[in-house]
């Protein structure tokens, strides 16, 4: 077995204040739109973004299992 060890060298973005209330909103629209079979105001680039950023902030370590 062999396993991927990635880890974040970076500091932690410095974001607004809002920055969770604004992205879980864009990410509840989206789902709803999704859900509702409606286009999403959002660019994909912009959900995957804000995705990613609070990837970074939630872990600083991540392992990836190999087989």
């Amino acid at each position: 077995m062999l396993y991927l060890c990635i880890s974040c060298c970076l500091d932690k973005p410095k974001l607004p204040e809002n920055f969770q209330q604004e992205t879980w909103q864009k990410l509840r629209e989206a789902i709803d739109a999704i859900h509702k079979s409606h286009s999403i105001k959002s660019s994909l680039e912009e959900l995957y973004k804000v995705v990613y950023i609070s990837f970074l902030l939630a872990c600083k370590t991540v392992t990836i299992l190999l087989l």
